[in-house]
């Protein structure tokens, strides 16, 4: 996003600042075209389902991938009460 500069002074000392405001043609296509990708979010009358190869191609990269973080039970109870 662009942002115009805009020299002006503080409020409370008076010294010399850089102000920054949006650029407003940018942000209100930015709007534009997240409103754009919601919609069709929303659309459910043309809804289609998600195979799990779609997925992975998607989204799959964005997922973290699995670890055990906890030990078995048994080994958690032998570590806790030792015989």
């Amino acid at each position: 996003m662009g942002f115009t500069h805009i020299g002006g002074r503080s409020r409370e000392k008076g010294y010399f600042t850089m102000y920054r405001k949006t650029i407003g043609k940018l942000m209100a296509a930015k709007l534009k075209d997240i409103r754009q990708k919601l919609r069709q979010l929303r659309r459910r009358s043309q809804r289609s389902r998600w195979t799990w190869t779609r997925f992975q191609q998607r989204l799959g990269a964005l997922l973290p991938l699995v670890e055990i973080l906890h030990p078995w039970p048994n080994e958690r109870f032998a570590a806790k009460h030792p015989r």
